[in-house]
């Protein structure tokens, strides 16, 4: 992904510079690297869809790689970068890690039972139990540490 103060480094050391590119050789290379990071990211992706695995429209589900995946294609906004840091929208900024389980199917039934309700909530709870431990060992979460329900 081709950041703005990337190119921001770039044209300033060009315009330093009286636009000579000789000086600003690092400025330019790391730009380029960039550039070519993106467009291979984005014919992956283009044959990704042609392949079927994933495009508009599909029915299919996403699997984890490839949700990882889009969101290395399209990142979030770095929210500690100005001028998010300015804005005080957040009291604290952290680093949010999102993991996708497998899908719990569900059968509709129009007046569920308290019992029914509860069992669906344990069997949910259970399923965010067992992807917790499976993945913690991935973002160096201690073995000993569990998850809360509140």
């Amino acid at each position: 992904v081709i950041s703005s103060l990337a190119l921001q480094s770039l044209f300033g050391c060009l315009r330093k510079y009286e636009f000579d590119s000789l000086p600003c050789g690092k400025q330019n290379e790391t730009n380029k690297e960039r550039v070519k990071a993106s467009a291979k990211a984005a014919a992956e992706y283009k044959e990704t869809v042609k392949e079927g695995e994933l495009g508009e429209g599909s029915s299919q589900s996403m699997t984890t790689a490839q949700f990882n995946k889009r969101m290395q294609l399209f990142p979030y906004a770095d929210l500690v970068q100005s001028p998010y840091t300015q804005m005080k929208l957040f009291s604290e900024i952290k680093p949010v890690t999102s993991v996708l389980g497998a899908a719990i199917r569900v059968n509709r039934v129009e007046n569920p039972t308290d019992l029914e309700v509860d069992l669906l909530h344990e069997k949910y709870c259970n399923a965010l139990v067992d992807l917790f431990e499976k993945n913690k060992a991935l973002y160096n979460v201690p073995d000993d540490q569990d998850i809360n329900f509140y």
